[in-house]
């Protein structure tokens, strides 16, 4: 562990002489109790130790669940949110520890205690498997909720990360929000990758067509595990390197938006479709996941006025080379999902005399990729009309209140009064035309980007006079 010294510190301070004996104790304890009452009520039946291994495999798992899925959770978010509030994660990112070295402590460091207390729990699993039927499933099943494991906690320590880069760390963090948060994430897939008995066989023999291949579905679930876990740690290390000043170029951000809109779009081989609309309905998906990425870091990452004076100086100077570590994620998604929308309008054109019906929706896409432009716009200019004061940490609040306003309030109120004509103009419709929407929309989007370039000179000019 020399070469970890974050993990080494980590497992000095939470493998307490204590917890390494009265944990192992208190979970076999617990066992004991369930073979007692299993042996009670078969009264030495010859399936008392049958019905005991499949009480302990189950027990095991909720154990397990408890261990890693709560606790750990919750120590997985504490491990960085309370260096910050504490003051001593300057400190750290101070240190000579590479990027990849702190994550990895953190990562296993800060909860290596509950993985000791799993670790009791996995091998009951494994050992109560061996004894019952299709033991080779149940191994995977136990493969399963490690990979769970990791893949929620490197989520945790990920939406950390983000808390704070957003945050700017100018305020205290409360860590409730990234736990619920996990908890949220790790809901799913426990719900998702946790089966039970019964549940088992069938996700053992059932078989998933996925492109071309077809593949067992306990298969498939460890496969996508893997890849999402792969691109977790990835997300840490790259988070932990912007977080130590290390620039992060934006190629694997790009990489990873090609894979998921691979991976989502392999799902079409189970709809019988012709090859048409196979291309066009895989082209929509990944139109989808561009748009809501576009979104999701829209209001996840920072919106810096001195990061967009900085991006704004590259590309005057034709710095083209270093564009890539300034650009931000929700312009490349926003990128990407244009580039989408052009490939199904090209398609469509391509295949016009085999369409069966209409436009598919062409233009209710191109609907909402304006509506796209112009909460980017509005987003962007509350952002920039708070500036760099105290209200710039509630920008994003601020611009999602307006938005509710245009999306819920406005609607709701015309269409109790009966003018249902103008919600296009309002809300994202599948019947819209040029008239009703698309250029109501495109007028928003024009009069926001005006707004926009109005505070974007004031705010240049306020800069330079400071200078």
């Amino acid at each position: 562990f020399s070469r970890y010294p974050e993990l080494q510190k980590s497992i000095w301070l939470e493998l307490t002489s204590a917890r390494l004996i009265l944990l192992p104790l208190f979970l076999f304890s617990i066992f004991v109790m369930d073979y007692i009452i299993v042996a009670y009520f078969y009264m030495g039946n010859d399936t008392s130790f049958t019905e005991f291994l499949y009480s302990a495999r189950k027990i095991s798992m909720i154990l397990f669940i408890i261990l890693i899925f709560i606790w750990g959770n919750r120590l997985a978010c504490d491990s960085i949110l309370n260096e910050v509030n504490e003051k001593t994660w300057d400190f750290q990112r101070m240190t000579s520890i590479s990027p990849w070295n702190m994550a990895i402590g953190k990562l296993f460091g800060s909860t290596i205690s509950v993985w000791y207390g799993a670790m009791f729990c996995i091998f009951i699993y494994i050992i109560s498997s061996f004894y019952l039927p299709e033991t080779g499933l149940y191994l995977k099943a136990g493969y399963i909720m490690i990979l769970s494991g990791l893949l929620s906690h490197a989520l945790s320590i990920g939406f950390s990360l983000y808390g704070i880069k957003k945050s700017g760390g100018t305020r205290k963090i409360n860590t409730t929000f990234f736990f619920l948060a996990a908890m949220v994430i790790s809901f799913f897939a426990v719900s998702s990758f946790v089966p039970i008995e019964e549940d088992i066989m069938r996700k053992g023999n059932g078989i998933i067509k996925w492109f071309s291949f077809r593949i067992t579905e306990i298969n498939f679930l460890i496969a996508s595990l893997i890849l999402f876990l792969s691109w977790a740690l990835t997300g840490l290390y790259r988070n932990m390197r912007s977080h130590l000043q290390i620039k992060n170029g934006c190629m694997v951000w790009i990489g990873f938006e090609i894979s998921l809109m691979v991976y989502i779009a392999g799902f079409t081989a189970l709809f019988d479709i012709s090859s048409y609309s196979m291309q066009l309905t895989r082209l929509t998906i990944c139109f989808g996941i561009s748009f809501l990425l576009s979104y999701m870091t829209l209001f996840g990452e920072p919106k810096n006025i001195v990061d967009f004076r900085k991006l704004s100086d590259i590309c005057a100077k034709a710095r083209w080379k270093e564009i890539q570590y300034h650009i931000p994620l929700w312009l490349i998604s926003v990128v990407t999902n244009f580039v989408m929308l052009i490939s199904i309008c090209c398609l469509y054109v391509l295949y016009i005399d085999r369409s069966d019906d209409g436009t598919f929706g062409i233009l209710f896409l191109v609907h909402l990729f304006l509506f796209l432009l112009r909460d980017i716009s509005l987003v962007l200019y509350v952002n920039m009309r708070a500036g760099l004061g105290r209200k710039a940490n509630k920008a994003d609040i601020t611009a999602v209140f307006y938005l509710l306003i245009l999306y819920i309030l406005i609607p709701s109120i015309i269409k109790t009064a009966h003018m249902d004509y103008i919600l296009p103009a309002l809300i994202p419709d599948i019947d819209v035309h040029f008239g009703n929407g698309l250029f109501p929309v495109f007028i928003q989007f024009v009069f926001m980007l005006c707004l926009l370039a109005v505070q974007w000179g004031k705010i240049r000019l306020h800069l330079n006079n400071s200078i």
